[in-house]
C-alpha cells in the first residue's frame, strides 16, 4: 500500500514546489517593477498624435488618462508631420506616433485645455505629483519669436484663469502663479528643444510648492536632478483637474511656439521612462511564473 501512494505523494508536493515557484515569478515581477519605477503611476500622457489642424476638435481625444478631447480656442494647432525630441540621461519618453502642438499665429492666448480623467487631490502633507513636458521656440531674434507653455487648472481659453503654469516667450521662462506671469526669468535659447521637469507639492488647501528642472542633463533619479532651477508658490485650490497649452506665432514659418510629449505622474520615472518597458518585466516574470505552475500539474 505504501509504494502504491507514493506517486501520488510525489505528484502532490511537485504541484506544491511548482506552485510556490510560480508565485515566486510573479513576485519578482512586481519586485522588478517597484524597483525600476518606484511604484510609478503614469495619471495622464499625450503625444499629440492627431492630424494637422485645430487642437480643440472633438476628433483630438487620444493619450491615456483624460475625460474627453481637448477645447478652447482656435489655436494652438497640431503639426502632424514631426516630433519633438530630447536627449538627456534617464530620459527615454517614446511617443506613440508623430504629431506635435505648434503656432504660427495666434490673436491672443491660443490656449486649449483638456480635463483629467480623475483629479488629483492634494493631501495636508502635500501629494507628490510630477510631470515633464518638450517645448521649443523657433525665432530669428528675442522680439521676432513665438511663445509656448503649460498651465494647470484651466477655466476658458486665457492663461489668466489658471492656477498655475509656466510661459516660454521667446528665450525668455517665465512662471504663472494664480493667473498672473512672473518677470522675466531664466533664458532658453531659440530654435532648440528644452525639456522641462516638474513637481508638485500639491496641498488640500493654501498655496502649493512647485520646482522646475530645466533641460537637466540627468533625469536617472531624483538626486540626479540636482536643485531645481525655479521654485514657487500657487494656488491649485486642492487639486488639478485639467491641462492646458499654448502656442503663439508671429506670423511666419520661423517664429513659431511649439510643445510636444506631456506626462503626469507620480514619480520622476513616471514621467521620463517608457512605463510599457516596466510593465513588460512584470508580465513577464508573472507569465513565467504560470509556466512553472502549469507544467507542475502536468
Amino acid at each position: 500500500m505504501k509504494i502504491s501512494h507514493r506517486p501520488r505523494t510525489w505528484s502532490v508536493f511537485r504541484n506544491r514546489i511548482y506552485g510556490k515557484l510560480g508565485v515566486c515569478g510573479l513576485s519578482l515581477g512586481l519586485l522588478l517593477f517597484t524597483q525600476q519605477t518606484g511604484s510609478a503611476v503614469v495619471l495622464a500622457s499625450e503625444d499629440f498624435t492627431y492630424a494637422s489642424g485645430i487642437l480643440a476638435d472633438a476628433a483630438n481625444d487620444g493619450g491615456q488618462g483624460w475625460s474627453g478631447a481637448w477645447m478652447g480656442s482656435a489655436v494652438p494647432e497640431v503639426l502632424s508631420t514631426v516630433n519633438l525630441s530630447y536627449t538627456a540621461v534617464g530620459y527615454d519618453v517614446t511617443q506613440t506616433g508623430t504629431g506635435q502642438i505648434y503656432s504660427f499665429y495666434s490673436s491672443g492666448d491660443g490656449v486649449s485645455s483638456r480635463l483629467l480623467a480623475q483629479p488629483v487631490l492634494g493631501t495636508e502633507g502635500g501629494t507628490e505629483v510630477w510631470f515633464s513636458i518638450l517645448l521649443r521656440v523657433g525665432g530669428t531674434s528675442v522680439n521676432d519669436s513665438g511663445r509656448t507653455g503649460l498651465y494647470f487648472n484651466v477655466a476658458g481659453t486665457s492663461r489668466s484663469t489658471a492656477d498655475a503654469g509656466f510661459l516660454l516667450v521667446g528665450e525668455t521662462f517665465r512662471t504663472l502663479s494664480d493667473g498672473t506671469l512672473a518677470g522675466t526669468g531664466p533664458t532658453l535659447a531659440l530654435n532648440t528643444t528644452h525639456l522641462v521637469v516638474g513637481r508638485v507639492s500639491l496641498l488640500e488647501t493654501g498655496s502649493s510648492t512647485i520646482s522646475l528642472w530645466l533641460d537637466p542633463t540627468n533625469v536617472t533619479d531624483p538626486a540626479s536632478l540636482g536643485a531645481p532651477s525655479i521654485s514657487y508658490s500657487a494656488d491649485f485650490g486642492g487639486s488639478i483637474t485639467s491641462v492646458g497649452i499654448e502656442a503663439y506665432g508671429q506670423g511666419t514659418a520661423a517664429a513659431i511656439g511649439m510643445s510636444d510629449a506631456f506626462r503626469l505622474g507620480t514619480t520622476l520615472n513616471s514621467v521620463t521612462v517608457p512605463e510599457p518597458n516596466a510593465l513588460s518585466m512584470m508580465i513577464g516574470a508573472s507569465l513565467l511564473g504560470l509556466v512553472w505552475r502549469r507544467g507542475g500539474r502536468r
